[in-house]
């Protein structure tokens, strides 16, 4: 079966945060719908109730790490890709989320103009493998 929009899960903690990436999210034309949780709860939730093609995930989450809903993504629902978006944007946390699973690991405070063209080039690999 193919898709012609990919469904996408942000789990963040920030209102503000998910509202801003509601909006970059919104503008490109391979994504609907986009789905919020504000933590590792309501993120499993939002999982097991609705296929997600793409989750944008932050480390810092109040009830548990984002890192470990990674890997509960990748080992539960593996068809879903994972980019991760922090403040925790050293060089370790880069390197377990990647080791972890991600496809991609984004500074909030100094990549995030990129994350919207890294989601556009995603959304046209994951469609063009899905056809």
């Amino acid at each position: 079966m193919s898709v012609e929009k990919l469904t996408v899960l942000i789990v963040d903690d920030s209102a503000q945060l998910r509202t801003r990436l509601n909006a970059i999210l919104h503008e490109i034309s391979c994504i609907a719908p986009v789905l919020n949780a504000g933590n590792y709860q309501e993120a499993c939730s939002v999982l097991e109730n609705t296929g997600i093609h793409l989750a944008v995930l932050d480390i810092g989450l109040p009830d548990r790490s984002g890192i470990e809903l990674l890997k509960f993504i990748n080992q539960q629902y593996p068809a879903t890709k994972v980019i991760i978006v922090s403040n925790y944007a050293n060089y370790d946390y880069r390197k377990v989320c990647l080791l972890a699973g991600a496809v991609r690991f984004f500074d909030k405070s100094h990549e995030f103009d990129q994350l919207a063209g890294a989601i556009e080039q995603l959304c046209k690999e994951l469609l063009t493998t899905n056809d």
